[in-house]
């Protein structure tokens, strides 16, 4: 399955969404729970899949393996390949957000630290380093929006405050919320910074938005 596109066609877009979807779910998924709620006019959506729903079989949390390393590694090349897709149709680095849910936002967050690029944004709903990972950057400034609950199943909070903490040696610009008791979803507030970030980057500013 081939990435999913929604919204304003490339050349008519003021800003690009590549969103990266969790374990076990699809691009569709995620045009229902996060795209569709975003509303907002002028943006362009990419959606990939992971091939078999998943960038990687171990969790986060889990040690680092030469099998996750290498899975991890194609997942990166993946989406390194869709942001330089969409910048050959037209769509500048500065105007792309580049967010994700889960271990799709884990993806994303060790590619900008990994692979450092010019982007408009960073969006992370609830996400780690993945394998134990550290450092990285630099980053520059980028705009990080990152957002996870108390007691998330999946992503414990330490991983998650670490995360933070990487991205801001790295020296990112970031905003970060952490929901008391909030499942394993993406909330109101979460889509309301996402909608931020792009109308901000879509109006030329590199910022997170109000």
């Amino acid at each position: 399955m081939g990435a999913v596109t929604a919204g304003a066609a490339v050349g008519l877009a003021g800003a690009a969404c590549l969103f990266l979807h969790g374990r076990g779910q699809t691009p569709d998924d995620m045009l229902h729970d996060v795209v569709d709620r975003i509303n907002l006019s002028g943006v362009h959506y990419r959606l990939p899949a992971a091939p078999g729903k998943s960038w990687y079989d171990a969790k986060a949390v889990d040690r680092s393996t030469a099998a996750t390393r290498a899975q991890l590694g194609a997942a990166l090349d993946l989406v390194a390949a869709e942001l330089a897709a969409l910048e050959t149709e037209g769509i500048a680095p500065e105007r792309i957000v580049l967010a994700g849910f889960s271990q799709g936002a884990c993806v994303a967050l060790e590619l900008v630290l990994q692979r450092p690029a010019m982007l408009g944004g960073l969006c992370l709903l609830t996400a780690c380093r993945v394998g134990g990972a550290t450092g990285g950057g630099p980053l520059r400034g980028l705009p990080v929006y990152a957002g996870c609950g108390d007691a998330d199943s999946w992503i414990p909070l330490p991983q998650f405050i670490a995360a933070l903490h990487d991205l801001g040696a790295a020296g990112a610009r970031l905003r970060a919320d952490i929901f008391p008791d909030r499942p394993h979803l993406v909330c109101d507030a979460e889509i309301a910074a996402l909608r931020a970030m792009l109308q901000a980057v879509a109006q030329g500013q590199q910022g997170l938005g109000t």
